[in-house]
């Protein structure tokens, strides 16, 4: 996960790593935070959250306005959202909790907010998406960034901006409210069949279900012209003012401000992969391109073979259902080990929303062996991949 000028990086056994801008010990990994058996992580401005497995929450950085002073009795967590110098934390019961920067009623969470799924920290503002699909806003009332649209229903994701926000219905379509700086929240009429959103500075991105991508918003460095033909994405993320994608075959593509090398990406196709997707009985399905192409479909005769991390073949069988073809493990472990991640059951393998990431000028990737690649503005080391970081999940 990126912060402003800051990297996180969550690893498979539960501990994180951090580099780039330090002034305020957001970068160092103390050992008296005790960060292990972390799940989740979250970069604001100059502070850092982690979420560990037992609920609890940790933050550290940048302090000047109690960001990360955790509340003593913060417990049950499963979800931490860090803004930029305030923090959301979503409980096991649906309820909120803020800490931090309490200017503009932030800490104010409104007192019938229930039923809550997922969050988002704005800049000065939050949001809390609800059970029933409903959007609840908070903070600085700038520009409208906190006045939901009175029709907003079926939400199924909420994107905060600097002063404006986004929203995805379940029936794929874009919702956008807040300041309206150089087109930011006017959707495209015809924008349809979006599984997922993202937002820059004052633009946004939006990934459909056939792999390509809308941009709008402000183009004054491009970072809304998405390259003509650009296809078969399956991950989206933007900086300040620059957009970066993955494509299932492990390539990333950029576009937009180039001034710190933002848009110099490794174009190394063998050492990224995407998700491994696994159904609920274990099975894999949407395997083509792991690893960067090294299992290749013809028909239903797979070229190359998938390994555990101690070089043995996993047992698998080919399915087929007419032209889709699918891997099925028949070995007890299913698919732990799969191309080398030692991962539980249900895991298998990386979310591809998390194989890219971007800050303000830098971006970060991770490799097929679970590494990190990261380029751009590097300033305060933020670049600077610690040696020997390896086995990274987010």
């Amino acid at each position: 996960d990126a912060g402003e000028y800051h990297s996180l990086a969550l690893k498979s056994d539960g501990t994180v790593v951090a580099w780039g801008e330090n002034d305020y010990g957001q970068a160092t990994i103390f050992d008296s935070l005790d960060l292990t058996d972390i799940i989740d992580i979250s970069g604001g401005e100059d502070h850092s959250l982690a979420l560990k497995s037992d609920g609890t929450v940790i933050a550290w950085g940048h302090n000047n306005e109690f960001q990360a002073t955790v509340p003593s009795d913060l417990e049950d967590v499963i979800a931490i959202s860090a803004g930029r110098d305030h923090n959301l934390a979503l409980k096991s019961d649906g309820t909120v909790i803020t800490w931090g920067y309490n200017g503009y009623n932030l800490g104010d969470i409104p007192a019938d907010l229930n039923n809550v799924i997922a969050i988002s920290a704005g800049g000065q503002f939050s949001q809390a998406l609800k059970l029933d699909g409903t959007v609840v806003s908070w903070g600085r009332n700038y520009q409208s960034a906190t006045e939901i649209p009175l029709d907003l229903d079926n939400v199924v994701d909420i994107v905060s901006g600097e002063w404006f926000s986004l929203a995805l219905k379940s029936d794929g379509t874009v919702v956008s409210w807040g300041r309206n700086y150089q087109s930011s929240t006017e959707i495209p009429l015809d924008l349809d069949n979006v599984v997922n959103i993202v937002s820059g500075d004052w633009f946004s991105l939006a990934l459909k279900s056939d792999g390509t991508v809308v941009a709008w918003g402000r183009n004054n460095q491009g970072q809304c012209d998405v390259p003509i033909g650009l296809s078969d994405v399956v991950a989206i993320t933007a900086g300040h003012e620059h957009s970066l994608v993955l494509k299932s075959d492990g390539t990333l593509v950029s576009w937009g401000r180039d001034n710190e090398g933002q848009l110099n990406n490794p174009y190394i196709p063998e050492q990224l992969t995407f998700s491994i997707q696994c159904d609920e009985n274990g099975n894999l399905y949407d395997c083509s391109g792991v690893c960067g192409g090294s299992l290749e479909y013809d028909g239903c005769n797979l070229c190359g073979s998938p390994q555990l991390a101690g070089g043995t073949n996993v047992n698998y069988e080919c399915l087929c259902d007419g032209d889709d073809c699918s891997l099925s493990c028949l070995s007890d472990l299913s698919c732990n080990g799969m191309c080398g991640f030692d991962v539980a059951d249900e895991f298998c393998g990386i979310d591809s929303d998390n194989f890219i990431s971007s800050g303000g000028y830098h971006n970060l990737a991770i490799n097929s062996n679970q590494e990190v690649i990261a380029w751009g503005r590097n300033n305060d080391g933020e670049i600077d991949v610690p040696q020997d970081l390896t086995g990274v999940i987010k």
